[in-house]
């Protein structure tokens, strides 16, 4: 029996706090970072989906269409999901290393 309320997804990520002690790979030179896998109810992400674009639409409605001279053609929002689910948008300049995330491309619909 399949029951789509307990369907789960996994989010993987890295731990920013550093571990007890320096580890170091030999010949990398490098800190391992501690790698952590979260599994996720599906219906939750979803949930935390929908707030986003939620909040997505009242920033952009209120947001004129032209810049100067230009017309907004198309938007691309980058967001990242914590291991908790939520979705957040990705700022420049931040220290959080992120190799995934989500992309999403809005364009004008004429």
């Amino acid at each position: 029996m399949n029951n789509k309320q307990n369907e789960k997804i996994l989010i993987s990520g890295s731990l920013e706090e550093k571990p007890e002690g320096e580890y170091r790979e030999r010949g990398l030179g490098g800190t391992i970072k501690k790698s952590v896998v979260n599994a996720v109810g599906v219906q939750e992400l979803k949930k935390n989906v929908t707030t986003f674009f939620s909040q997505l639409n009242e920033i952009l409605v209120t947001s004129g269409d032209r810049v100067g001279s230009f017309r907004v053609e198309q938007v691309e929002i980058s967001a990242q999901i914590t291991g908790e689910g939520k979705v957040c948008l990705l700022g420049s300049g931040t220290k959080v290393g992120v190799g995934g995330g989500l992309k999403f491309v809005l364009k004008r619909s004429d």
